[in-house]
C-alpha cells in the first residue's frame, strides 16, 4: 500500500539534511558487500567497483561499544529516533492487522536497522 505523506515533508527534509551532513563528516562506510566482489572467484570481479557500493551509517557497532539504534552525539539523532518510532508503530500495526506477531520487533539496543 502507498500511504501519502507517511513521513511529513519536514521529517524527510531533516533526515536528508542529517544524512548529507553525516556523509560529509565521513560517518558513512562502504557496506561489507563491497568485499564480496573482491574475493577470488567472484563472477564479475573485474567490473566490481567498491566505490559504487552502498554506504551505511554504522549506528550499532559492538566492537566500538556504540549502542543502537542511533548514536545520540552525532548529527540529528532526534530525527532518526522519530523515524524509528514511526517504523516501530508501523510494525506494531502490521503485526496486529496481519496476525503476524514476528513483525513487531521491540526497540532495544540491538534494533540497529530499519529493513
Amino acid at each position: 500500500a502507498i500511504v501519502d505523506n507517511f513521513l511529513s515533508p519536514s521529517a524527510v527534509s531533516r533526515l536528508r539534511a542529517d544524512a548529507r551532513s553525516m556523509y560529509q563528516e565521513n560517518q558513512f562506510i562502504v557496506d561489507a558487500l563491497a568485499g564480496y566482489g573482491q574475493k577470488a572467484g567472484a563472477h564479475d570481479k573485474a567490473k566490481f567497483d567498491s566505490s559504487k557500493d552502498r554506504a551505511v551509517f554504522p549506528a550499532y557497532i559492538p566492537s566500538q561499544k556504540r549502542d543502537g539504534p542511533f548514536v545520540s552525539d552525532l548529527g540529528d539523532a532526534d530525527a532518526r529516533r522519530a523515524l524509528t518510532s514511526t517504523i516501530s508503530q508501523l510494525r506494531f500495526d502490521l503485526a496486529k492487522g496481519l496476525d503476524r506477531p514476528g513483525l513487531d520487533t521491540p526497540d532495544g539496543p540491538n534494533n540497529h536497522e530499519i529493513s
